[in-house]
């Protein structure tokens, strides 16, 4: 059978409605996922900042990893201690473990407020959900509805990953002595996206 008859074929089985549905639910499980990172979900986060100078004084890894609500520290074994899920968490301050000064109150805060943007992550699963149930009884008014929930969530996850990229470019910017590495919580917002 030619390539033309077989696209034809498969476009014929699947509407773009159809497209849209499979997409919404790929991307559901990624953002569910990724907003339950650290301190949630202890070993899932953004970025992970692996320090050196406590590896060579100890032989044991300490690591930060920072997720949605917050972050966690391991260090020797046993020693896991993770903040209480927040909103809004103090990244300036995990640094200056790094620098040996805390950042200056203009870079402090900018980072606290970027952390309040990672908010956008539990918003924009929601809204996928709602497009998914709106998507459901498949009448065009619903599908209208659907589709808009659907741009406006996709818009917010754009956005959450720009701010996302920027504040955790800014934190491996500063970061010295230290290594430090993309986690999979930044995957799956870029798999979810797509």
């Amino acid at each position: 059978m030619p390539s033309g008859h077989l696209c034809g074929y498969y476009a014929a089985r699947f509407s773009a409605f159809q497209c849209g549905i499979f997409l919404l639910l790929v991307a559901l499980p990624c953002l569910v996922i990724a907003t339950f990172s650290a301190p949630i979900w202890e070993g899932l986060g953004f970025m992970t900042i692996e320090d050196i100078a406590f590896y060579r004084r100890t032989g044991y890894q300490g690591r930060f990893i920072f997720g949605t609500f917050g972050h966690c520290h391991t260090g020797l074994p046993g020693d896991h201690v993770c903040l209480r899920p927040t909103i809004s968490y103090d990244i300036g301050a995990v640094l200056s473990v790094f620098n040996d000064t805390y950042f200056s109150s203009k870079i402090g805060v900018t980072l606290k407020h970027l952390t309040k943007a990672l908010f956008l992550l539990p918003i924009t699963a929601v809204l996928v959900l709602i497009a998914l149930i709106a998507a459901i009884p498949s009448r065009f008014i619903e599908r209208l509805f659907s589709a808009l929930i659907a741009t406006v969530a996709c818009v917010l996850m754009l956005l959450s990953l720009i701010l996302e990229l920027v504040l955790f470019s800014i934190v491996e910017r500063h970061v010295k002595g230290a290594k430090t590495n993309w986690g999979p919580a930044t995957k799956l917002i870029i798999a979810g996206f797509l």
